[in-house]
């Protein structure tokens, strides 16, 4: 497929500088562009930047329609940061060199680990915050943990040790976001629920 180039500016429009930024961007393609989401690069400059890409949704022919990058970036101070987004066959992926998201599981839990930030969701029984740590701290222990609960949009309370959410899908795992999916089996029990984490 032939590649290609696009432009993309970001202006945070801040008095001060923004080091190592979060961002998370979508880019749409036309069919046959782009064939896969691992054949796209993203430049500042002459730096490449590691970002995770994912194909959101594709074309009939299979080639992405939606791309999602993830990528850390310095912003400058009341002015505009050009980047240049490189796709076609061929294209590379910057090696990421600092600590990012760890993600484990076994049949009980799913521990997520950014560095400083520790969260672990058990689901037999269910609990999204079984232990919280920050720099080594317990924030949250196992009985705090029982006492959480969920308010839908009718003001429904759920009190999370009661819900069931057996299934547990990983949507995105990378050193820059992760994303889990709980489903769970009747819609009396607190239909769907993500979680994203963002290092």
């Amino acid at each position: 497929m032939p590649g290609g180039e696009i432009p993309l500016t970001f202006d945070t429009r801040l008095p001060w500088p923004l080091e190592r930024e979060p961002v998370t961007v979508g880019v749409p393609f036309p069919p046959a562009a782009l064939g896969e989401a691992g054949d796209a690069c993203l430049f500042d400059g002459d730096d490449e930047l590691y970002c995770q890409r994912e194909a959101l949704a594709t074309w009939p022919d299979g080639s992405v329609r939606w791309l999602l990058l993830d990528f850390q970036v310095d912003l400058p101070a009341s002015r505009p940061k050009a980047l240049l987004l490189v796709y076609g066959q061929g294209a590379t992926q910057a090696v990421f060199d600092e600590t990012g998201i760890s993600l484990s599981e076994d049949r009980r839990e799913t521990t997520i680990d950014t560095g400083p930030l520790r969260l672990v969701w058990q689901t037999r029984p269910l609990r999204p915050f079984a232990t919280v740590h920050l720099d080594g701290a317990e924030l949250l222990g196992a009985k705090e943990a029982a006492d959480l609960h969920i308010v839908d949009l009718t003001g429904t309370t759920c009190r999370l040790s009661n819900c069931k959410l057996p299934s547990v899908t990983v949507e995105a795992g990378g050193p820059l976001r992760t994303c889990l999916l709980y489903t769970s089996p009747s819609p009396r029990d607190l239909s769907t629920s993500r979680m994203p984490s963002s290092a």
